[in-house]
Parts: structure tokens; sequence; C-alpha cells
């Protein structure tokens, strides 16, 4: 798979995750979004930055 494929790929997963996060159909430690944020910022710096900080902003706003 190309890397522009991946980091595509990755992306979507983790939008997904992290709108499953927001919705409060999972938690954080359920969803293992570590993996693909882990991948992503081997692939695009960049893109891991943006993710990070919308996913830091959805786990700020969540209450347990």
């Amino acid at each position: 798979m190309s890397p522009e494929k991946q980091i595509e790929s990755l992306e979507r997963k983790i939008t997904s995750l992290v709108t499953q996060i927001k919705n409060g159909e999972i938690t954080a430690a359920q969803s293992k979004i570590g993996k693909p944020f882990n991948k992503l910022k081997e692939l695009d710096l960049a893109s891991y930055e943006k993710f990070l900080k919308q996913y830091k902003e959805v786990l700020s706003t969540r209450t347990v």
C-alpha cells in the first residue's frame, strides 16, 4: 500500500474512533487509538498533530 493510501486509511480510522469516543459509544481506552496515531506520526507528522489536537479537545469535553 502506498504511503498516501496508508495516511488516508489511518485518518479515516482515527476520525471514526474520535467520533465514537465523542458520542460515548466507546471509551478512549477501548478505542486503542494509540496504534493508528503512532503509525500516522511516522508517515505524516502534520496530520498527526492535527488529529491529536482534535482528540485532546474531545477528551477535554467528555466527562467520565
